[in-house]
């Protein structure tokens, strides 16, 4: 175990990092790196628009699903979780034979 440990710091004790390169960072600035051009001329900018309110979004009660649409859900769920589980058995199945 101690001859790992001075192996493992031996380059620290024989000058390993004195040989270590830095590294520079030179930065980049060409003449059109970003450039925003408008499109279009000016007077056909964006334009923002206050909406009536009538025009904005209704909020309204929430109707609680049937018991039929209750019933389609939890079949669709317990359907899904028997078909994730059987094609997680055929994976671990057919991983097992290729072993």
């Amino acid at each position: 175990m101690l001859v790992v440990l001075l192996l493992a710091g031996a380059p620290i004790l024989f000058g390993e990092r004195a040989r270590a390169t830095e590294q520079a960072i030179v930065p980049l600035t060409p003449p059109g790196e970003q450039q925003v051009a408008p499109i279009g001329p000016a007077a056909s900018g964006q334009v923002v628009q206050g909406v009536a309110p009538s025009q904005e979004q209704g909020i309204g009660p929430v109707e609680p699903p049937t018991e039929n649409e209750k019933a389609a859900s939890t079949a669709g769920k317990v359907t899904i979780g028997v078909l994730a589980a059987v094609v997680s058995m055929a994976a671990m199945a057919a991983q097992l034979l290729l072993l």
